[in-house]
């Protein structure tokens, strides 16, 4: 009767012990999936995060080639001062298009990336225009009013 007891405890004690083993393997595996999981989520946000900082850096320095725009029409009576603030609006230009273009390589959205497209077509637009705008000024003897004209809602 003992060895029966003991094989049956045995069994019991082999089918406990595989189960638990089962449990370990399914629990290990779905800490596995999770972690896999958690780290998609932190690309995921790590690449959103670094696209709005993009789109952030990228609208101050488009409001920056801005106001350098209008220091070239309130300063540039003196050439200096006219290639100074001029050589910044090219510098933002510059700035604001780079910007412009790593973003667009980052983003994996169709629609957001016609978005983007779109701005830098704008935008380039938007620098043929400044630089008629700075040759009616320069045409209206440096009259700010003719440069203003010349580029009326042109960053809106």
């Amino acid at each position: 009767m003992k060895s029966i007891s003991r094989s049956i405890e045995t069994r019991i004690l082999v089918v406990a012990g595989g189960g638990l083993l089962l449990v370990g393997l399914v629990a290990g595996h779905g800490f596995m999936t999770l972690s896999g999981a958690v780290a998609t989520l932190q690309r995921t946000i790590d690449t959103a995060v670094a696209q709005k900082t993009n789109v952030l850096e990228m609208g101050v320095a488009f409001k920056e080639q801005v106001q350098e725009w209008k220091d070239v029409l309130l300063r540039g009576r003196d050439r200096n001062k006219l290639e100074h603030y001029w050589q910044g609006f090219e510098k933002k230009e510059a700035e604001v298009r780079a910007l412009a273009t790593r973003l667009g390589k980052g983003i994996e959205d169709p629609k957001a990336q016609a978005l983007v497209v779109r701005f830098m077509e704008a935008h380039r637009t938007m620098g043929t225009k400044y630089r008629a705008g700075l040759e009616a000024y320069k045409q209206a003897d440096h009259d700010f009013a003719a440069g203003d004209k010349a580029v009326a809602g042109v960053d809106r």
